[in-house]
C-alpha cells in the first residue's frame, strides 16, 4: 500500500457508497502502510473534518471505505448536534470526553 518514495498510494473520492449515505458529499479517503497495520485517513471535501484510525493490512478495500465513511458519518452528526463552540460535555477541565 506504500509506494517506495513513501507517499500514500491510494486516494478515492466518494459520494453515497459502501452502504453509508453522505448525502452526496466529497469524500477523500488515503491509505498508508504504517509499521505493521495500516493508517486511514477520510476528510469530508465542504467541511474539512478529518477521522484517522488504523486497520490490519489484511482488511479489505471495501471494509476501510465502510469504516471511514461510517465513522465520518458519525463525526459529521455529532458535530451537527452540538453547539459550535462545544467539545466537550461539562465545566471541568482535562483531557477527554467523561463517560
Amino acid at each position: 500500500m506504500m509506494s517506495g518514495s513513501g507517499r500514500p498510494s491510494r486516494t478515492w473520492r466518494y459520494g453515497d457508497e459502501a452502504g453509508v449515505s453522505m448525502s452526496g458529499r466529497e469524500i477523500y479517503i488515503e491509505t498508508q502502510r504504517v509499521g505493521g497495520s495500516v493508517r486511514v485517513a477520510a476528510v469530508d471535501a465542504a467541511t474539512a473534518e478529518e477521522v484517522v484510525f488504523q486497520v490490519p493490512p489484511h482488511t479489505s478495500k471495501a471494509e476501510i471505505d465502510r469504516l471511514a465513511l461510517a465513522k465520518l458519518a458519525w463525526k459529521l452528526e455529532r458535530n451537527e448536534s452540538h453547539e459550535p463552540d462545544e467539545k466537550r460535555p461539562g465545566t471541568r477541565p482535562g483531557r477527554g470526553i467523561s463517560v
